[in-house]
């Protein structure tokens, strides 16, 4: 049984330390800006600012979702998740991208615990945790090694 737990409180120090000794895999937006990603991989994980730019705009640029495993238990989101010709988002490559998150934490990571931890427009936000939850909730993803899943939950607007 998966525990799913939507939280606005956090402490992002904690995060950082559990990442450092593997005990957390951490699911982040591919943007390389003032956000959580850009912030703790290069403070605390190693990474400079232009290893990261390269492994965001593969990300990006492919729209697939990519890891920056076995350096860190950290997988980005392409952050154009959304159709080309409409404001409308694409549920099914959400949930691909999602999906491949277990799959990445199935194989390689391993990690009892995912933290969904999204630097994003509210709109994209919302979409990826409402497809998240919902994936959840139908148990839509095989992955022995997770236990808990986090969420910094629904932005309000």
């Amino acid at each position: 049984m998966v525990e799913y737990i939507p939280t606005y409180h956090y402490q992002v120090d904690q995060l950082v330390e559990q990442l450092k000794q593997r005990k957390i895999h951490v699911v982040f937006m591919a943007i390389n800006a003032l956000t959580y990603l850009n912030a703790i991989a290069t403070h605390s994980l190693g990474f400079t600012s232009a290893e990261l730019d390269v492994h965001v705009n593969k990300v990006n640029l492919q729209k697939e979702t990519g890891t920056l495993f076995p350096k860190a238990n950290v997988t980005l989101l392409p952050n154009n998740l959304y159709n080309d010709d409409s404001i409308e988002f694409d549920e099914i490559q959400i949930e691909t991208f999602i999906s491949d998150v277990f799959e990445a934490n199935r194989l390689y990571i391993k990690s009892d615990t995912i933290f969904f931890l999204l630097d994003a427009h509210y709109i994209y936000h919302n979409q990826i945790i409402r497809v998240l939850e919902r994936m959840i909730q139908q148990k839509a993803f095989v992955d022995p090694y997770v236990r808990t899943i986090y969420s910094n939950g629904l932005m309000e607007y």
